[in-house]
């Protein structure tokens, strides 16, 4: 493994205990804090589905997932890392509740680092959802 991918993957590391806490607590300043303000970011389903750019729009999205979707009931089992120098996947199984429903899905959580922040989240889920928009 290269220094610089080890550097990666303790940066992605760092955002995947991050993004588990805020998904928890809906404390998300603390994942925020890593990511570039002109970031993108891509979910598969409900009213965020597609492509995103920017921070701010990140911050509603996950705000919209912990306080709404989840309600803070959201728990990510990690399954598997896999990396190269520039992306560092998460596959994950998760447990909780969601719109008040027991939830159980399997999802792979992509980060992609620069300068050691995050420019790049995606989100794939095993089983997709018909979410409200």
């Amino acid at each position: 493994m290269e220094s610089g991918s080890s550097s990666i993957l303790a940066v992605a590391q760092q955002g995947f205990a991050r993004l588990q806490q805020g998904l928890a607590t809906g404390q998300w300043e603390p994942f925020l804090e890593m990511v570039m303000e002109d970031c993108t970011f891509s979910f598969p389903a409900g009213s965020y589905k597609g492509l995103h750019q920017g921070k701010t729009t990140l911050a509603k999205f996950l705000n919209y997932a912990s306080e709404c979707v989840f309600k803070k009931s959201l728990m990510l089992t990690l399954q598997r890392i896999t990396h190269n120098q520039t992306t560092v996947i998460f596959e994950v199984s998760s447990d909780g509740e969601m719109w008040g429903q027991p939830y159980q899905n399997q999802a792979a959580i992509v980060f992609d680092i620069q300068d050691d922040r995050i420019c790049s989240y995606r989100e794939y889920l095993g089983v997709i959802y018909t979410l409200p928009s």
